[in-house]
């Protein structure tokens, strides 16, 4: 796993407030109807959980109307936006009671500084989201947030593809497919080049690989669009985050992991080097 970004580099990233991250009017309720074998709303890429289950992967992001959408931002354990409504980040976010600093320790846990909260979100034994604490699975009981273990598995079983306009959409982000054969599991294309999954490194080889052909988008795929994250009360778009449910092993109760790509790498599972509990940041459902 790496470490990542300072609060220094954090607060010099490029403000994106508007453009793709633009609030949604409407959020259409996915179904949860089993048809062919695949959940409707999900998709089938393949991978499993660490049980050997089949995982399904949300066509987009929770909160979000459309795959290319970002949708809502959450602190890790929070069930809710800190912002009034939902759908994507406002224009000009109108704060709850108690969260007008936006996403930091204030409004996280009430001090400048991380404390734990007095009933912590988090199994003790695992160091994943209790249910009643996950987002994704306040919004339907069947959908959960992505473990650490999960988005390594994502890496490791599927094509990635960089892409600066998804569909004429205008969005960038990863094309995410199901591999075609089992030589292509594990390969991405960034912005210049095909790399390899190391699974003893946990991150791609660095020392190329070969590329993965016939790929399009009516193969089986989802998108993970650009983001960016929350901080206060700004959204700050450089790089993406997605959450995972997972507490960081290396770090204290502060640390969450998460999956940070941009078009030149990706890391399934990475922290930064401050806590990061209390950051806004979007959520791609699965379920089994």
């Amino acid at each position: 796993m790496k470490k990542i970004f300072s609060i220094i580099s954090l607060a010099v990233l490029t403000i994106g407030l508007l453009g793709s991250c633009k609030k949604d009017e409407t959020e259409p309720e996915p179904t949860q109807t089993v048809t062919d074998g695949a959940l409707d709303g999900f998709v089938d890429l393949g991978v499993t959980n660490k049980d050997g289950e089949p995982l399904y992967w949300a066509e987009k992001n929770l909160g979000a109307t459309n795959p290319e959408d970002c949708g809502d931002y959450f602190a890790w354990g929070e069930t809710s936006p800190y912002y009034t409504t939902t759908g994507g980040w406002p224009e000009t976010p109108i704060w709850k009671t108690g969260k007008e600093s936006g996403y930091d320790m204030q409004s996280y846990c009430g001090d400048s500084s991380f404390v734990e909260w007095s009933n912590p979100p988090y199994d003790i034994t695992t160091k994943v989201l209790k249910p009643d604490f996950d987002a994704a699975t306040a919004k339907n009981a069947k959908w959960r947030t992505p473990t650490s273990a999960d988005f390594i598995a994502l890496a490791a079983g599927c094509v990635w593809i960089w892409t600066d306009d998804y569909e004429n959409t205008g969005k960038a982000g990863y094309i995410v497919y199901k591999a075609k054969n089992d030589e292509d599991k594990g390969k991405a294309k960034f912005e210049n080049s095909w790399e390899k999954w190391d699974a003893a490194k946990l991150n791609y080889s660095g020392n190329g690989a070969s590329e993965a052909t016939g790929y399009t988008t009516s193969d089986v795929h989802i998108f993970l669009p650009i983001t960016g994250l929350a901080f206060g009360t700004e959204l700050y778009k450089d790089e993406v985050y997605y959450m995972s449910s997972t507490l960081c092993q290396e770090e204290e109760e502060g640390y969450s992991y998460f999956l940070h790509f941009s078009k030149t790498f990706v890391y399934p599972q990475t922290y930064p080097d401050f806590p990061s509990r209390c950051l806004g940041i979007t959520i791609r459902p699965v379920t089994e």
